[in-house]
Formats: structure tokens, sequence, C-alpha cells
């Protein structure tokens, strides 16, 4: 099975807790020089839709130990590639470890 055909998961480098699936992401960098060091994500990921209800404009916090893994705006976040992506629900590479999903052969 090639990397594009793989199913991955993300998950908090702190505690473990998975977050979200390669599914859920809205965008991401497609080439070397752009980089990013942030991913964003769907609204419909089921622990984001609970916190998209309370407030919008604040940091998104891991739902099983409270570790900051990004961070929800609901006037868009500018990518580093200059894509803007409204709403913006941001989670930082540098907070979430990328997967392979052995459950999704």
């Amino acid at each position: 099975m090639d990397t594009q055909q793989r199913k991955f998961i993300y998950r908090c480098k702190q505690c473990r807790q998975q977050l979200f699936k390669k599914e859920d992401i809205e965008h991401e960098a497609q080439t070397q020089k752009d980089k990013c060091t942030s991913i964003y994500i769907s609204e419909e990921v089921e622990w984001i839709k609970n916190r998209v209800a309370e407030e919008w404009d604040h940091n998104l916090l891991c739902p099983k130990c409270k570790n900051k893994v990004g961070e929800i705006k609901l006037d868009g976040l500018q990518c580093r590639c200059g894509e803007w992506i409204i709403p913006g629900i941001q989670m930082s590479l540098g907070k979430v470890d990328k997967l392979i999903d052995l459950s999704s052969k």
C-alpha cells in the first residue's frame, strides 16, 4: 500500500488521545516550498463541534489532557503558504503525532 492510500490518525503528543483522522484535514501545504507547521481541520470532528458551539476565537485544547494543540478563529486563519482558511481550525504539527491507522486495513 503506497503513502497516498494509507490512512493516518493524529494523536495528542502528551497523552496519546486520538484527535482527528487524515480525512478530517481541510488544508495542508502540498509542496516542499510551502512547508507548513500547522494543518487545518474540519469543524465536523465531534469533539471540535462541541468547542465551536461554546465559543470561537480561543485555544484548542486536547479533550483528555487539556494540552494546547491548536486554535480556532471564526474569521479565519492564514496558512504560512498564504491561503486563508475560514473558519480557521488550526492544529500545530508540533503538538500532534501522525500515525498509520492500523485498524483500517
